[in-house]
């Protein structure tokens, strides 16, 4: 019993269903303890991490417990000589968990152990999700688009030579994803689309989550809003949401609605509009609750500064430099929306010159013609 539940959890992590996957394992996690049973402990452990992670609402002492369930779960992993437990713990560990408190470098470290391990063993399926995690996960939320780039842009040759739809969804996915940081939002949009089919082919929730939230983006910055919604809601119409991408992707919804006039909006203000409290997350919601301020009528223009310094403050304090370039461009925008043109001014270039040390080319093309137009 305890090693088919182990597997079936196994099954529904790859597939990004982790409640399913932690309620597969809990009914034997003490029957696992009493017979001391060490061979599954790292496969529950990982399971129970996950489980916190994303499939319950954030609170900072689970999220504690989460990460002790990691460590435990590679420690173990190594004794018993489970590599698959082992490279699950640190896939996790690595560019999930450590991504998200930005402790990228450590987040790196993981992830390009898993790569060895992988590419020493021959194993494509190891080797494109760890090339697709590092990309997405690591360099793209500390800045480095080149290699994130060339990263994903590897993981997808090795997806497509292998012509697996579950590696395909993670490259072109990831590709995408690199490609609308870099600043081509037509490539994006391909790449993104083509990874829903992948993912929509074999089930793949995590997969499709990270497409419609990144294709809502694309289609948002490229003006098409009535498309955006539809993108974020494909995510947000999948079983078992993740409860803190869920609150990112309404957010960005709003933004995008409020943005496009798009007609009424059932919007508490005071209740909706909420930072989210995971640290590489808090100033992107900021940012959209900023953005959410400045569109949605001329009497909130306070609130929207207020959000946008909390964002710019945010990604300064975590080291997340793509992020601050957006978050000054949208500043730029509220000193435009006051008819303050030198101060707008300045916060663009502050954002050209974020985006030019990040190496996202596209957006500063964009920023370029936007602040040759002030």
């Amino acid at each position: 019993m305890i090693d088919a539940r182990t597997t079936l959890a196994r099954y529904c992590l790859n597939l990004g269903y982790y409640a399913d996957a932690g309620d597969a394992v809990a009914p034997v996690v003490d029957l696992c303890h009493a017979l001391n049973y060490r061979k599954r402990l790292p496969a529950i452990y990982v399971a129970l991490a996950n489980h916190i992670v994303f499939a319950e609402r954030y609170d900072e002492a689970r999220w504690a417990e989460a990460f002790r369930y990691y460590e435990e779960a590679a420690r173990l992993a190594r004794e018993e000589r489970d590599y698959l437990s082992l490279w699950n713990a640190y896939v996790n560990l690595g560019g999930i968990a450590y991504s998200s408190i930005c402790e990228f470098n450590r987040g790196e470290s993981c992830l390009k152990e898993i790569l060895a391990m992988s590419e020493t063993a021959g194993n494509a399926q190891g080797t494109v999700v760890a090339k697709s995690i590092l990309s997405g996960f690591i360099y793209v939320l500390s800045g480095r688009i080149d290699d994130a780039m060339r990263e994903s842009h590897e993981a997808l040759q090795i997806a497509i030579t292998a012509d697996d739809p579950w590696m395909k969804s993670f490259g072109y996915t990831h590709y995408g994803v690199s490609c609308f940081f870099k600043g081509l939002f037509g490539e994006a949009e391909e790449c993104l689309k083509k990874g829903l089919s992948c993912g929509q082919r074999c089930d793949h929730a995590a997969g499709i989550r990270l497409v419609s939230r990144t294709l809502g983006d694309v289609q948002t910055e490229m003006g098409r809003y009535g498309e955006a919604q539809s993108s974020y809601d494909m995510g947000l119409a999948i079983a078992q949401p993740v409860p803190e991408w869920f609150h990112w992707a309404e957010l960005s919804k709003y933004a995008a609605r409020i943005s496009g006039r798009l007609g009424p909006i059932t919007l508490d203000l005071r209740r909706d509009l909420v930072e989210s409290k995971v640290k590489a997350n808090q100033g992107s919601s900021a940012q959209l609750i900023g953005k959410i301020y400045l569109h949605i009528d001329d009497e909130h223009m306070d609130e929207a500064e207020t959000w946008i310094r909390k964002a710019i403050d945010a990604d300064e304090r975590n080291r997340m430099p793509w992020h601050l370039a957006k978050d000054y461009a949208l500043y730029a925008e509220f000193f435009q929306k006051k008819g303050d043109i030198p101060e707008a001014k300045e916060q663009l270039t502050k954002a050209i010159d974020l985006f030019r040390e990040c190496g996202a080319d596209g957006w500063v093309k964009k920023y370029e013609e936007e602040l040759a137009q002030l």
